[in-house]
């Protein structure tokens, strides 16, 4: 009998430890699904918010009239492109300037006449966006 009662007793402690375990998963996927909701919402409005960017970054982009000649925008030595927001303009000591895509491709961070890149060329990069209206 005592081996039934303890039988008994450990039966309705594993049923009850099964119902909160039962309860605190239905609780923990509840949640989950909750944060999961507002995380798409979130990804999905900031989307939107980066298409509306875009566009209206093209717009300016189209409306800054008249266009400057294209010897006026500075061109990068390596890819030969035209260095036009929203590329990065880098420099060396001496002045040199290279865009941001292919300033990580040159050997060892260092320009053709041989000095280190030091940094943005803010200046320039202000100017360029200055010729094309872009502010």
């Amino acid at each position: 009998e005592k081996i039934t009662a303890i039988e008994q007793t450990m039966e309705e402690g594993k049923n009850t430890l099964e119902g909160e375990h039962q309860q605190e998963l239905n609780s923990i996927m509840a949640r989950h699904l909750a944060e999961n909701n507002l995380y798409e919402n979130y990804c999905t409005e900031k989307k939107s918010q980066k298409e509306i960017l875009q566009a209206e970054l093209q717009q300016r982009l189209q409306a800054a009239q008249p266009n400057p000649p294209a010897s006026l925008i500075p061109e990068c030595p390596i890819c030969m492109e035209s260095m036009r927001p929203p590329l990065q303009i880098f420099n060396c000591s001496n002045g040199h300037l290279i865009c941001s895509i292919c300033r990580p491709r040159v050997n060892m961070n260092k320009c053709h006449c041989e000095a280190l890149y030091v940094g943005r060329a803010t200046a320039m990069e202000q100017m360029v966006r200055q010729m094309l209206g872009i502010m």
